[in-house]
């Protein structure tokens, strides 16, 4: 299969015709940074997380959608990106932050159980809180 390049990665996440196999945790991230060299940290977040909502209604997956996983990999991705980070381009930023390519980088910031309740699914809840 092909890389998606970054219009056909918003475009077909945008009208929900990306393939699941074409959105793995790494398009994920790309996506997110893509949003956040296109729009403010909160226009971000919110584009990335309407849209993975709708996504996932779309493909009939709802219970895939993660809010605190979410917002926690907006929240990284925009972190990293200095001035001027859009300029070295998704594969720069990549290389630099290739602990974002892996869901492990969750785990220093949350324990376990808190990323697997069902309170971090439905809203994000802040590192270090306590989720019944």
């Amino acid at each position: 299969m092909t890389e998606l390049t970054d219009e056909q990665l918003v475009q077909t996440f945008e009208d929900c015709t990306i393939k699941p196999e074409q959105f793995p945790h790494c398009n994920h991230v790309r996506l997110g940074y893509l949003f956040l060299t296109q729009d403010d940290f909160g226009t971000a977040v919110s584009r990335m997380t309407t849209g993975l909502k709708t996504l996932v209604t779309h493909l009939g997956i709802e219970g895939k959608y993660h809010e605190t996983i979410t917002v926690a990999f907006m929240v990284l991705i925009n972190e990293r990106m200095g001035p001027g980070e859009a300029a070295g381009g998704w594969e720069a930023f990549s290389e630099a932050n290739k602990d974002l390519l892996s869901m492990d980088i969750l785990y220093q910031y949350y324990p376990k159980e808190i990323i697997q309740s069902d309170t971090a699914r439905r809203v994000f809840v802040m590192s270090g809180a306590q989720a019944a």
